[in-house]
């Protein structure tokens, strides 16, 4: 069933604005419950023995990218080693190792660094360093030392 999904969803995003947005929406939500569904069946009909000790482990990991994702922890590293100690522990468990993705997919940050505001606002400080004199910038940043600083300060500095 997922891949009729995918494909009547690459249809209608070929289609483009002749379909309604209700529609496309209802598709995609109809195609993420369906994989939830599928992972539900394997890790219930795929697991042939379960060992706990490995599950509970597997929680204690969870249990610490939620406090990371609480923290507003924002170190991909981090992520990743949580991550991956929990599809260890969670397939060293005996469940079906794609449980561990839609788990550690629920823990991941969906909010960015800062807000908007923020944002314009810091981007706006560096910008500034970008006026110059008519002729005297160039063709490119690359070959502005003071323009190539203020993009590396405006990619370091952001909260």
């Amino acid at each position: 069933m997922a891949t009729d999904i995918a494909f009547s969803l690459a249809v209608l995003a070929v289609l483009g604005k002749r379909i309604p947005v209700g529609l496309k929406i209802f598709l995609s939500a109809l195609a993420i419950a369906d994989d939830l569904g599928a992972v539900l069946v394997i890790a219930l009909f795929y697991t042939q023995t379960i060992v706990w000790q490995y599950l509970l482990l597997s929680l204690l990991f969870l249990v610490a990218l939620a406090v990371a994702n609480v923290l507003w922890v924002r170190c991909t590293l981090v992520y990743t080693l949580l991550g991956i100690g929990i599809w260890f522990t969670i397939l060293s468990s005996g469940v079906h190792a794609t449980v561990a993705g839609v788990v550690v997919a629920m823990f991941i940050p969906a909010k960015g660094k800062c807000d908007t505001d923020t944002f314009i606002r810091t981007c706006r400080a560096h910008l500034d360093r970008f006026e110059c004199e008519p002729g005297s910038c160039g063709y490119s940043t690359l070959l502005n030392a003071e323009h190539l600083n203020a993009v590396r300060d405006i990619e370091n500095r952001l909260p």
